[in-house]
C-alpha cells in the first residue's frame, strides 16, 4: 500500500534513525501515513525521482494519493550547497521544488499535485550530518565519555582502528582524531554487541533513546508530515 507521505533518505543508516524516531518498524519501514526508503547517497536522489515518474502502474504512489514528497539529507560541510544540489536534482527529474503544492505531469499525461519538502540534519543551517544529533544527544549521558576514554587508549597502545572497531572502521579516522561515526561505532564497541551494524539497532535496545531532547527538532518536524 503506498503512503501518502513518502520520505526519502541517503542510506540503510539513516532509515534505521528515521524510523526509529518515527516510532515505526525498521523492518516494515512504515506506518499509516509515512513510508521511509533509501536511495543509495545523496547524487542518487534525481535517478530514483525519474524512475518513479516513469511508472506507469496504477498502484504506483505518484496515482494513490502523494501528498507530500520529503527529501532527508546531511547538510554535510555547506548546507545552502546541498540544498541547491538537492534542487538541480529535482529539476532535472522534473520534479517541482518545495513551496506551496505544484503539479507532476507523469507520462501517462495524469497530473497529480503534491509538495515536497527538504529536511537537512542536524539542522539550524549548521554543517554535519544525521549523527551528529546521535553523538550529541550520547554525549548528555556517560557515552561519550566512555568512547573518548575507549579511543585514547587505542591510540596509547598504538593499535590499528580497522582491527579494532570491525571492517570499514579505518575510513572514520584521521590520524588519531575520529570522525563522528567513529566515535559512535566506538561507542557502541562498549556493549559488547557485534552486530550492531546499524544505529538502528542500538536504538531498539535503548542504547540510544529515540525521544531524547536532541532528536526534538527532528522529530516535530517529522511527525508533523
Amino acid at each position: 500500500m503506498a503512503r501518502p507521505v513518502q520520505i526519502l533518505v541517503e542510506g540503510r543508516e539513516d532509515v534505521s534513525i528515521t524510523c526509529a524516531i518515527l516510532g515505526i518498524s525498521r523492518n516494515e519501514c512504515a506506518n499509516e501515513r509515512c513510508q521511509v526508503t533509501a536511495v543509495g547517497g545523496k547524487s542518487k536522489f534525481e535517478q530514483v525521482l525519474k524512475g518513479w515518474k516513469a511508472a506507469t502502474s496504477p498502484s504506483s504512489f505518484l496515482r494513490t494519493g502523494l501528498e507530500k514528497l520529503v527529501l532527508v539529507v546531511d547538510a554535510d560541510e555547506d548546507e545552502d550547497q546541498t540544498r541547491k544540489n538537492l534542487t538541480a536534482q529535482l529539476t532535472r527529474a522534473g520534479y517541482p521544488l518545495p513551496s506551496s503544492s505544484s503539479s507532476l505531469a507523469t507520462p501517462t499525461e495524469s497530473t497529480f499535485t503534491f509538495q515536497t519538502e527538504f529536511v537537512l540534519l542536524p539542522g539550524g543551517n549548521r554543517p554535519g550530518a544525521m549523527e551528529d544529533l546521535v553523538l550529541t544527544a550520547l554525549a548528555s549521558g556517560q557515552g561519550l565519555v566512555l568512547a573518548d576514554k575507549y579511543l585514547a587508549d587505542v591510540c596509547r597502545a598504538g593499535l590499528d582502528h580497522h582491527a579494532t572497531l570491525g571492517p570499514g572502521a579505518a575510513k572514520h579516522f584521521i590520524g588519531s582524531e575520529p570522525s563522528t561515526k567513529g566515535r559512535i561505532q566506538a561507542l557502541l564497541s562498549q556493549f559488547s554487541k557485534e552486530n550492531y551494524k546499524l544505529l538502528g539497532m542500538a536504538f531498539d535496545d535503548g542504547i540510544i533513546d529515540a525521544n531524547a531532547e536532541e532528536f526534538a527538532a527532528f522529530r516535530e518536524r517529522l511527525r508533523a508530515l
